[in-house]
């Protein structure tokens, strides 16, 4: 998949699997941070931008549920 969106931002990638972007995989080829990468698209790079610009409104509720999956991601999938 080339069309990837890429952060290592813990925050970010929960924040964009709390608002409906899937998660396509874990990167882990920098031995010292994991990649979380997410299919690139418009709506994806709009919430980014309003994440960045703090004018994101998020469900607190959601976005544990996602910090939570990705935690788990992380360390289940080693």
């Amino acid at each position: 998949m080339s069309n990837l969106y890429r952060t290592s931002d813990f925050v970010l990638g929960s924040v964009l699997l709390a608002e409906g972007f899937r998660l396509e995989k874990l990167d882990r080829s920098n031995p010292k941070r994991v990649e979380f990468c997410f299919l690139d698209s418009d709506e994806l790079q709009d919430t980014v931008q309003m994440f960045w610009h703090d004018e994101l409104k998020i469900n607190p509720r959601q976005l544990s549920l996602s910090q939570r999956t990705l935690k788990n991601y992380l360390y289940d999938s080693k």
